[in-house]
């Protein structure tokens, strides 16, 4: 019981497991705006859902890299979602 008091879990009342509109990543600009990601060639984890958030908001370059190396399809993924998101 102590483990849980100490986690934070009790500290709000409401819990989101989803974006909402108000930090949603197609509500943003990042026409010229340049980032760079790194941990995201497995494309599932969360430098995947970043790099696809800046995709999302229009990010005129993005960067990413990882240790693993990055597929051509994680580069066609990203591509698709900024698409998707009339930002192409």
């Amino acid at each position: 019981m102590a483990a849980r008091a100490l986690s934070g879990a009790d500290f709000t009342t409401k819990h989101r497991s989803t974006s909402y509109d108000y930090i949603s990543p197609i509500g943003l600009n990042l026409t010229g705006k340049h980032v760079l990601i790194t941990g995201v060639a497995w494309g599932d984890g969360s430098g995947y859902a970043t790099a696809t958030a800046f995709a999302r908001a229009g990010a005129s370059m993005i960067a990413v890299a990882d240790l693993h190396g990055v597929s051509d399809d994680l580069v066609s993924k990203l591509k698709m979602a900024a698409t998707q998101a009339g930002r192409s």
